[in-house]
């Protein structure tokens, strides 16, 4: 090899292994700062909000070891809420045909299924735990499983007004798809299984495994962002009719990072303090767990609830008053549009620090800063708000805190 030849080559290995160090060294100074700044944020913010009266709180779609992708026991599901002081827990396990409530530590457990179909999943509330035959060949046909599923079964635990039927995680790698198919009651706005394993990029992973080992719940916030693709799913179609929005913790104890190789994280215990679902009952629980379950299922499909990330700040107490023509409109409830239409907000104690941002059919109209906003709705449309909180750590920005269902003030009916 001429000596020229062989001095270039030697310069090129140089250079390429003081890059190579320089980078080890720089995602090593990330890691650290990453790691030092996440000890000093004392989650959650504030002191805990003011729980209101017929206020349940509690995860949404939960799985057993009645999943095939989940080791969990319905033993630790109670144990980790009852720890946390949840009023229930909504389990639903992949094709299980279970349909069921039990109270057990003063936790209010809701059975109920993911439902598989070539299209993508559901989750299948108050559906009875006959109401298909799994090993019937069109079983995956959403076809032939809707109306099953509509009609409902002749056993378990029955929804009087007709089982509910939401979309589950139909965004993402998993996208719905049937585009034609609309016979459902809700959908997932956020889903916590779609955000570990699609939504993050490699820096938001190195932050979360560098401050893991140490302090799991602020590590889990870096992976909560707002869902774009599935609130712009959902305001779309809540244009057309009413719709019930969740937040998913999709949470099944485990991930499977090859077929023989699983890790038992995050637990029960991490997941359920991340995100929460706040829906107004109306009522105290009883001592019927069946008419408590029925209650809560009444009030999800009817968007009486909204989210919350209670990792990031206690959710509890939000203030949410819509009121037209002098009259008040609940959370998800219609009414006719009037000039004086407002909104009232009155937010938990973390909002001394918020963001509000006012959503009509999808586009921000309004924002505000602070714990108690007006806004007055000027137009008919579909109305619902986003709440946002700094976010905490190395990383500027905003994170989701909570979310609202919508309430929808249509147009005054005109006059043939």
């Amino acid at each position: 090899m001429p000596p020229e030849e062989a001095q270039t080559r030697g310069r090129l290995r140089r250079t390429a292994s003081f890059l190579t160090r320089l980078a080890i060294a720089t995602l090593l100074l990330w890691a650290a700062a990453v790691l030092f700044i996440t000890l000093t944020v004392d989650l959650p913010m504030g002191p805990p909000g003011t729980p209101g009266l017929g206020v349940w709180v509690g995860p949404v779609h939960v799985h057993s070891e009645a999943s095939h992708d989940s080791r969990g026991t319905l033993g630790e599901i109670w144990a980790a809420a009852a720890e946390q002081g949840l009023d229930f827990v909504l389990v639903a396990d992949h094709n299980a045909l279970q349909s069921a409530a039990v109270e057990h530590r003063g936790v209010l457990l809701a059975l109920a299924e993911e439902v598989s179909t070539h299209p993508g999943h559901w989750l299948l509330l108050g559906g009875g735990e006959d109401w298909r035959d799994n090993t019937h060949p069109d079983r995956l046909d959403v076809a032939h499983a809707a109306p099953l599923a509509r009609a409902g079964g002749t056993t378990g635990l029955l929804r009087p007004g007709g089982p509910l039927l939401f979309l589950a995680h139909p965004t993402g790698p998993n996208t719905w798809d049937d585009p034609d198919f609309t016979d459902y009651d809700g959908m997932e706005i956020w889903n916590a299984d779609l955000e570990w394993r699609w939504g993050d990029g490699i820096l938001d992973w190195i932050h979360v495994l560098a401050t893991l080992p140490v302090r799991p719940v602020e590590a889990m916030v870096h992976l909560v962002d707002r869902p774009d693709p599935a609130l712009r799913w959902f305001d779309r179609e809540s244009q057309n009719r009413s719709l019930a929005a969740l937040c998913s913790v999709d949470t099944h104890q485990q991930i499977d990072l090859t077929d023989s190789w699983k890790l038992d994280f995050p637990t029960y215990r991490q997941m359920f303090s991340l995100a929460r679902m706040h829906v107004l009952v109306g009522r105290p629980r009883s001592r019927d767990p069946e008419a408590d379950v029925l209650a809560l299922y009444d009030a999800l499909g009817a968007g009486r609830a909204y989210c919350s990330f209670d990792v990031l700040a206690d959710g509890s107490g939000l203030g949410f008053e819509v009121t037209s023509s002098g009259s008040d409109v609940p959370m998800g409830s219609r009414a006719v549009w009037s000039p004086d239409a407002r909104m009232t907000l009155n937010l938990p104690p973390a909002g001394d620090w918020a963001r509000v941002e006012l959503f009509r059919n999808g586009e921000m109209v309004a924002e505000g800063h602070g714990r108690t906003l007006q806004f007055d709705l000027t137009r008919p449309g579909v109305y619902r708000i986003e709440v946002l909180l700094p976010t905490p750590g190395l990383r500027g920005g905003w994170k989701p805190w909570i979310m609202t269902n919508p309430v929808y003030l249509d147009p005054e009916p005109t006059d043939p």
